[in-house]
C-alpha cells in the first residue's frame, strides 16, 4: 500500500509542475497506477473479511472463488515499470534489471494465478479417488501419502483422530479436532476404508 501511495503522490506532484511530453505521460501513468493499486488493495481487504469468520461458520462461506487473473499483480508490475521509467527519465542509463525481473514475475503470476492456487490446493487436500487415497503432507513434519487400496494396511477412525497405515510401514495420524471440515474428512476416510476393504 505504501509504494502505491508514494507513486500516486509523486505523480500528482509532477502534474503540479505542468510537465510536457514523456514527463506528462509518466505523471499520468503514476497517478493511474497508484489509484488502481490502492483500489485493488481495498478490494482484496474487503474480500478477505471471511478470514475473520468463526470456525463454526459454514465451510463454503469461508472460501471465496479465486479470479482467473490476479489484477493486483498486474497493477503492481505496472507500478514497478513506472518507477523504473521514472528513474530512466531522471538520469538513469537503463531500466533496473531487478525491477524488470520483478515486473516479469508479477505479470506471469498474475496471469497464472488460478492455476497456481489450484495446484497448491490440490497438494493440501485429502482426496479419495476410485484408485487411491491421497493424504497431504505437512512441511518439515510429515510427507504426503499416496497409496492405492492394495497398498493401504488400515484406516482407523476415532472421534478425535484418524490413523492411516500403509503396508510399507508408513503411518500418518490426523487430529480431526484440529481440522476444518472434520466431518467431511471423517466421511471421506470412512469411504476410503470401505474401498480399501473392498478392493484391497
Amino acid at each position: 500500500m505504501f509504494p502505491a501511495a508514494v507513486l500516486l503522490v509523486a505523480g500528482l506532484q509532477q502534474l503540479t509542475d505542468e510537465p510536457h511530453g514523456w514527463g506528462l505521460l509518466l505523471a499520468i501513468l503514476e497517478v493511474v497506477v497508484g489509484l488502481l493499486m490502492l483500489g485493488a488493495i481495498a478490494r482484496t481487504v474487503r474480500g478477505s473479511r471471511h478470514l475473520l469468520m468463526p470456525r463454526t461458520a459454514p465451510a463454503h462461506a469461508a472460501h471465496a472463488a479465486h479470479p482467473a487473473i490476479e489484477w493486483e499483480n498486474l497493477i503492481a508490475a505496472a507500478m514497478v515499470l513506472a518507477e523504473g521509467w521514472e528513474h530512466r527519465l531522471h538520469g538513469g542509463r537503463h531500466f533496473s534489471r531487478p525491477a524488470m525481473l520483478m515486473a516479469a514475475v508479477l505479470i506471469v503470476t498474475g496471469f497464472l494465478n488460478r492455476r497456481i492456487i489450484r495446484r497448491a490446493q490440490a497438494r493440501r487436500t485429502l482426496r479419495v479417488t476410485d484408485t487411491e487415497l491421497y493424504v497431504p503432507g505437512r512441511p518439515f513434519k510429515a510427507r504426503a501419502i499416496r497409496a492405492s487400496w492394495a497398498q493401504l494396511a488400515s484406516i482407523q477412525i476415532s472421534d478425535r483422530r484418524a490413523l492411516i497405515a500403509t503396508r510399507a510401514g508408513r503411518t500418518r495420524t490426523l487430529d480431526l479436532s484440529d481440522l476444518e471440515d472434520a466431518d467431511r474428512i471423517r466421511e471421506a476416510l470412512t469411504e476410503a476404508e470401505r474401498r480399501r476393504v473392498e478392493y484391497g
